[in-house]
Formats: structure tokens, C-alpha cells, sequence
């Protein structure tokens, strides 16, 4: 049986093969093999082991003798006996070329038999050695022994020191002294004693029984106050097949019979390639049955060969389930779901359906058979024609009327084999003057004698508002026919620079946003689509706002152009500072009495025409206020993608005081050459203006500091890498415009 009460290292099972066998050849615990057998039978079974290691277990214990094993047995001179623990052969070394487990340690003693714990002696350790726990070791160097003098000397009384059993003998005694005690009482040891001889020298123990080997009887044969310690275990079992060798453990004086340590017992066999009954025969008489014994199916047998089963053999399968009361499919039930369509499913027919029942097919349920023809679009006789011998099919439509002129198309449904009345037709009429087909015969008043009259229109009163606000513009308009109209607003003339449309140009009333001061003419028409037009205009003025309000347009329809006012006092180099409102600097701070005395720039056109104002609400500052004009860029910069350029543009400026036009300045020229005009002074109070020369953009701009970059025209595209043309526009590169050497604001200019 497997062991499941003592652990056994797995390094054993691979010693047991070897274990038990004396190198001189003679075994003390069982037959020749080395298994605990008996010696009749040689059957390994655990019992008769087990009767036979109790046997001589039963007779172990050694009566101490010279030259004999732990059952009294003689050992011959000069051979080792194995598993006693004492050097028999007197060479030093004990249990030379016995067996033992790597690992393993035992007491041991390189003395007699005899002298083993006597006087002085007493045992050491050994261990087992080897190369590999699964390999059989040999015993290696006993260390820690005591071992005897060679005599006894007599400065130590009472000391033993030659292990002999008596302490002192040879030593000098008087004649008559008592006899002294000798040896031990302990264990299985008996006291004898010394009697001083007559020439005065203490004896040998006379009547000791001194220690012998300690076995498995429950007595501290070895005398050293403990009992069975040390004891081999004793192999068990056999090593065949997947069976393995174990060993029995003493146990209270006795060997455990039934608990073979660490072996393994025979088992059935099973289909592996092993031998798992320990009989020498591997996979012998294995078979297994396979299929099923259900229904129609019947049971075969697998055979197992080489560790595997093979096919089933004599089987018979399952196999579809049909109508023929048996179970086919072999799942206990008999003709189990099976059922088939019956009928016809052409035309208007539907199938039905048989179901098997006892082995026989029912009758055919859900079935709709063949009917008669009844023209509604079906094949009630489903014979593969729909409505045989009907005018028309149910269901089925056809157009009908005319869809020319006012007239209109219809639909007729067939009913019952005949086509119905036309629905949703509209039908001619009689022809009135309206320049319509009413009588839809494609002429359009025909017969009449007709005039069109045209629509009246009326246009909204002229209208006063300030620039750069939004007005609403209401006509009205109709038409004596009745004829629908339709309705546009157009500008017929308006401001220089302005670019305002109307914001609803196809309806009656519109906004209109007022992009600049001057005056707006719009006309309003309303079309009857007959010939007849009638148009009105209305004028709108746009007033300009605050005490000084200057306005710039241009000519072109891409670029940016940039209106500019100096503060009075302030010098001709300062435009792009503080000093200067402009589109960098739209709501300066002048220090004027509030804010509606400071300038305000509207908005800044970035993308053609303008305008851009400057507006002074009131009470502008006294003095001399310069303008100046800057060519920006010559491309949108608000149309999202690369436009094809403008070239060079003319600007416009007009000046105001007080809402009235004090002048117009035109032709103000710019290009890559001349991109910069100071263009006008004008005097506050006295609203004088001055129209100055041209200006160069070296002497009044680039001197500033803040560009220094020539003719460029600077399109104000941020880039990354200085001098690189990559994100810039065709001829311009990554310029640094920040004059301030620790600083980088870098952007795309043109190439002067």
C-alpha cells in the first residue's frame, strides 16, 4: 500500500534496488535478492515481508560477543560488516562499500564492537555521500568518535580509557581490597567487577554484559539511555513496472508491517504504455466498448494498444432520423421532429405541412389549395398566371388626363377587372385674360383680345443715418392682374470705397449697412413675369460721426491698406507707437478730457475696398493731427487662402468736421516702391487741412525702430524659421520684425 503516514525522501525509491546487500555477500534481513521476503515464496507481498522482518526482529538484540553481527552471528576476520556502524574489519573505516542514501547520516564508531560505548568510547556521525540524490551513495568519514587507549593509565581512577569495560586494570592494587563494580548498568549492559590479583594489579571485569548494536527490539542495546535510535529501516516491496521499492520503519520496538514507506503498489492496468499491475506485461487484456446501445445503434469495442485505444470495431452508428417508427438517431425517442411540406406554394396557394407520427405521415394542415381567378393582381388558381381572362388586374393603375397647361394628371385603379373613374385630375377651363393655358391646349389667351397691366411699386422716403449703421428699407408692390411678382434691390450708386449690398436684394424689405459717408441711391423693381417691370429708387445719406472723422477706401479688390492719424505734437517718426492710431493701436489714449475725446478706428479692412475710419467724438485735442496711409499687404488676409493679388492700389481719404465734408483727397498712390504717404495735417480747432507731399516709408517709418525692412510688403503671415520661405506666400520670406535683438517676432514679408 502507499504510504500516508510517513514521508520518505524521493532519493529512496531509487536506492531501495540496492539496498540490503552486504559486501561480503551474506544478509542478515531476507533472501539473496535484498527485498524483506519470505523465503519460500519470493513473492515480495507486503505481509510475508513483513512476517519475516518481524522474525528476526524478534531475534536481534546481540549478545555482545567478539566477531559476531547484531543477531550473534560470527563476521569472518577481516570483512565489513554493513549497517552495524562499527569498523569490522579494523581498517579505520566504517561500512566501507556498504550502501546508503546521499544524505543520509548514521552514529557510527571506528573501535570494536566491544568497545563501543565502554569507558571513554563513544559513537560519531557519518554521512551518506553522492553525486546525485537519485544515485546510491557510500558512507563517508565517521567524525566526532572517541576512540580507546591503548591502555588504561592508572593516574585516572575509575576511568576506563582502553573501552575494555573495566577501568584501571593492570593498575596497582592491595591484596584484600574488596572487589570494585565495573561496567554499566544501563540499557541491556550488566555491571561486573575487579578483584585485585595477588601480586597486587587489578584485574578485568569479570561478569559485565557490555553494550552491543542497537536494533529494533524496544531495549537500549548500545546502553546509552536511549532505546531502538539510529535503527535502518528495512527495503519492502519491489522495484517492477510503475511499483517501486519502500521500507518498513521501526516503531515501537517493532518493524511497521504495514505501512511499506514510500513504495509503490501495484494498481489496475491502464491504457498508458505502463505497467501498472507490476506483472511485466504492459497494456495486456485492455478493452473498452464504444458507440451506443440505443435505438438502431449497437455497442463495439476498442482494443488498447501501445498506450492508446484504437478505433471502434463491430459499432454500429446513429443515423438520421426517419419515418419508419424506429429510433435512427439513437436519442431514446422515436421519429422525433421529423416532418415535410405537402401542397403547392405557387400563386396565391400556400403549403402545408405533414407530420410523421407511429412510423406513417399525417395529414397535410395549413395548406391553401388552388381557388377561382378573381382579377385583383393574384393567382388564385395558381396555375402561374395572374388574372387570366380579366380586363385588368385589381390593384393595378394607369395615368390618365393630360398634365399641358393648367391641367393636371390623374390615376385610375383597376377594380373588380375594370378600370375606375380618373382621380386627382385637374380638367381645362375656360381661357381668361391671365397669360395662362386654362383650356390646356397649349396656346396661352387664346381667342381673347388681352392687356397686361404693369406693377405698382412705392419706395420708402429718403433716409439720414450715420455711417457705418444699419437702416431698413420697406417697399411695397402689386400688381392690378394679380399676377405673382418678384423682387429685387440694387445700388445704383454709391460713396467712393464703399462696397455695401442690400441684405435681402430678392425681397420687399431689406437692410442695408452703410460702409461709408456719402450719399446711397438703391432701387427697388417688382416683375409680374408678363413683360410688366415698374422700379423706384430711394436715397440714403450717411452721415459722418463726432466732432473729426476721417475716412479711407481703395482701389483694389484683395489687399490691405491701413488708415493711420498722428497725435498733435507728436513726431513725424512716431507712426506705429503709442502716438499713432491704427489698427495696432485702435482706441488710443491721448490723455484728452474722457474718452469720446480720444480717436477710435472703427475697423481694420484686411481684405479690399475698405472703408477704415478714425472717428473724435468731441473735443479732440488743439493742434496739428497728421494722416498717413500704409500699404499692408497686397493680398486679403481675411480670405483664408492665398488670393491672386492686387498690385499697386490708390487710396482715397476724406476729412470731416462736424459731420460736413471738409475734403476728398484722391490718387493717393501705392506700391512696393512708395508703400507710405503721409497724405494731409489738419488743425483743430479751425478744421484746416493741408494736403502734404509724398513721403518716403525710409525717412518716416522704417527710422521709428519698428520695421526695418525696406520696400517689403509685409502680409503679417506668422512663420518659425527665420529667412526659410516655408508657410509664406510666393516671393516672401521668415523676417524678424521686433528691432529688439533678445526678442523674435517673426513673420512673412515680400522681397523688396
Amino acid at each position: 500500500m502507499r504510504s500516508v503516514t510517513r514521508w520518505l525522501p524521493a532519493v529512496l525509491i531509487g536506492a531501495l534496488g540496492l539496498w540490503g546487500c552486504a559486501t561480503s555477500g551474506s544478509s542478515t534481513n531476507g533472501d539473496a535478492s535484498g527485498d524483506a521476503l519470505d523465503s519460500t515464496d519470493g513473492s515480495g507481498d507486503a505481509a510475508d515481508a513483513g512476517e519475516d522482518v518481524g522474525a528476526e526482529a524478534a531475534d536481534d538484540g546481540g549478545d555482545g560477543g567478539d566477531g559476531a553481527d547484531a543477531d550473534g552471528t560470527d563476521v569472518p576476520a577481516g570483512e565489513e560488516l554493513c549497517d552495524d556502524g562499527v569498523d569490522n574489519n579494523g581498517n579505520g573505516v566504517v561500512d566501507e562499500g556498504c550502501s546508503c542514501i546521499p544524505g543520509e547520516s548514521r552514529a557510527c564508531f571506528r573501535g570494536t564492537a566491544e568497545q563501543r560505548n565502554q569507558g571513554i568510547c563513544r559513537d560519531g556521525t557519518m554521512t551518506c555521500l553522492g553525486g546525485s540524490a537519485t544515485e546510491i551513495g557510500i558512507w563517508g568519514e565517521c567524525a566526532g568518535d572517541v576512540l580507546p587507549a591503548a591502555t588504561d593509565t592508572c593516574e585516572s581512577v575509575g576511568v576506563d580509557e582502553n573501552c575494555s569495560g573495566a577501568a584501571n586494570e593492570g593498575c596497582e592494587c592491595s591484596v584484600g581490597d574488596p572487589p570494585l563494580a565495573c561496567g554499566s548498568s544501563v540499557g541491556e549492559c550488566d555491571a561486573g567487577e575487579q578483584t585485585c590479583s595477588a601480586d597486587g594489579v587489578l584485574g578485568p571485569c569479570v561478569g559485565a554484559v557490555g553494550p552491543g548494536v542497537e536494533s529494533c527490539n524496544g531495549l537500549d542495546d548500545d546502553c546509552n539511555g536511549s532505546t531502538d535510535e539510529g535503527v535502518p529501516a528495512l527495503p519492502c516491496g519491489r522495484d517492477e513496472g510503475e511499483c517501486r521499492r519502500g521500507v518498513l520503519i521501526c516503531v515501537d520496538g517493532a518493524y511497521d508491517t504495514t505501512d511499506c514507506v514510500g513504495g509503490i503498489d501495484p494498481t489496475d492496468e491502464a491504457c498508458n504504455a505502463l505497467d501498472d499491475d507490476c506483472d511485466a506485461a504492459t497494456d495486456e487484456d485492455l478493452e473498452l466498448a464504444c458507440g451506443l446501445g440505443v435505438g438502431a445503434c449497437r455497442a463495439g469495442t476498442m482494443t488498447c494498444t501501445a498506450g492508446a485505444w484504437g478505433a471502434c470495431t463491430g459499432a454500429t452508428d446513429p443515423s438520421p432520423e426517419t419515418c419508419n417508427g424506429a429510433d435512427d438517431d439513437c436519442d431514446t425517442t422515436t421519429d422525433e421532429g421529423l416532418s415535410r411540406s405537402c401542397g403547392t406554394d405557387a400563386g396565391d396557394c400556400v403549403a402545408g405541412t405533414e407530420t410523421c407520427a407511429a412510423g406513417g405521415w399525417g395529414a397535410c394542415t395549413g395548406a391553401v389549395g388552388p381557388g377561382v381567378e378573381d382579377c385583383n393582381g393574384g393567382d388564385e388558381d395558381c396555375d402561374g398566371f395572374v388574372d387570366d381572362g380579366c380586363t385588368c388586374a385589381d390593384g393595378a393603375t394607369t395615368p390618365c388626363g393630360t398634365d399641358v397647361g393648367q391641367c393636371t394628371a390623374g390615376l385610375q385603379t383597376c377594380t373588380a377587372g375594370a378600370w375606375g373613374p380618373c382621380a386627382g385630375s385637374v380638367g381645362p377651363t375656360s381661357e381668361i385674360c391671365n397669360d395662362l393655358d386654362d383650356d390646356c391646349d397649349g396656346a396661352t389667351d387664346d381667342g381673347l383680345s388681352c392687356t397686361n397691366a404693369p406693377p405698382v411699386v412705392t419706395c420708402p422716403a429718403p433716409i439720414t443715418a450715420t455711417v457705418l449703421t444699419t437702416v431698413t428699407l420697406a417697399a411695397t408692390a402689386s400688381d392690378p392682374d394679380g399676377d405673382p411678382l418678384t423682387y429685387s434691390w440694387t445700388v445704383t450708386a454709391r460713396p467712393a470705397g464703399s462696397a455695401a449690398e442690400p441684405g435681402s436684394p430678392g425681397a420687399a424689405t431689406t437692410t442695408f449697412f452703410l460702409d461709408a459717408s456719402g450719399t446711397f441711391t438703391l432701387q427697388f423693381c417688382a416683375d409680374d413675369g408678363r413683360g410688366g417691370r415698374t422700379c423706384c429708387t430711394v436715397t440714403v445719406t450717411a452721415t459722418a460721426p463726432g466732432d473729426l472723422h476721417i475716412e479711407l477706401s481703395w482701389s483694389t479688390p484683395y489687399g490691405d491698406v491701413d488708415l493711420h492719424v498722428l497725435r498733435p505734437g507728436a513726431s513725424t517718426n512716431r507712426w506705429f507707437t503709442i502716438d499713432d492710431c491704427f489698427f495696432g493701436n485702435p482706441t488710443p489714449d491721448w490723455g484728452a478730457a474722457g474718452a469720446a475725446a480720444n480717436p477710435t478706428l472703427d475697423r481694420d479692412d484686411t481684405d479690399g475696398y475698405g472703408p477704415e475710419n478714425v472717428t473724435i467724438s468731441v473735443s479732440p485735442l488743439a493742434g496739428t493731427y497728421l494722416v498717413g496711409v500704409g500699404y499692408y499687404c497686397m493680398h486679403s488676409l481675411g480670405t483664408g487662402s492665398i488670393d491672386p493679388g492686387s498690385g499697386p492700389a490708390e487710396a482715397t481719404v476724406r476729412i470731416y468736421c462736424g459731420g460736413v465734408l471738409t475734403d476728398t483727397i484722391t490718387g493717393i498712390a501705392l506700391d512696393s516702391t512708395g508703400r507710405w504717404k503721409t497724405v494731409a495735417e489738419v488743425d483743430w480747432p479751425s478744421c484746416t487741412v493741408r494736403r502734404r507731399s509724398t513721403s518716403s516709408w525710409t525717412t518716416e517709418v522704417v527710422d521709428s525702430g519698428l520695421f526695418g525692412l525696406g520696400n517689403a510688403f509685409h502680409c503679417g503671415i506668422a512663420c518659425t524659421t527665420l529667412g526659410s520661405t516655408a508657410g509664406c506666400l510666393p516671393n516672401e520670406h521668415c523676417y524678424d520684425t521686433d528691432p529688439n535683438p533678445r526678442r523674435e517676432d517673426l513673420f512673412c514679408f515680400y522681397d523688396s
